[in-house]
């Protein structure tokens, strides 16, 4: 596989801490059975007598928890707001004719996009740490 040289090359370093907790007593306010409160306290003291399960609990919710950090990242840096065709179609129209239908594809009848996918983002180092 050949792969061309790259004429930008840009690298982000996305931050995100993400708390995980364990609750100590049941979420439902009104349990459906009164010794649901007590099955619950004999559940959280087995997790804390076995912190490896612990950790590989927590840190499943903590990677779980990326799905929504996307979308928080989405909204804040405004990929949500614009699309790739939004953010393309101004350049390719300054486009000669030819170079303009190089990058279009038509999808459904009568419906054309731009396409251009010669950009990529490769994720090259990822670590979860605890914070004291």
């Amino acid at each position: 596989m050949s792969t061309s040289p790259s004429l930008v090359c840009r690298t982000f370093r996305l931050t995100i801490d993400v708390e995980t907790t364990l609750n100590a007593e049941t979420d439902e306010t009104t349990p459906s059975h009164p010794e649901q409160a007590q099955f619950h306290q004999a559940l959280v003291q087995q997790l804390l007598a076995h912190p490896t399960v612990l950790d590989q609990l927590l840190r499943a919710s903590a990677v779980t928890a990326l799905q929504s950090a996307q979308k928080l990242f989405a909204a804040e840096f405004g990929w949500d707001r614009v699309s790739e065709q939004q953010l393309l179609q101004p350049l390719i129209e300054k486009l000669e004719p030819a170079a303009q239908a190089n990058f279009t594809e038509e999808i459904e009848a009568g419906i054309t996009v731009y396409y251009f996918d010669d950009y990529q983002a490769t994720i090259k180092r990822f670590n979860m740490t605890e914070l004291s």
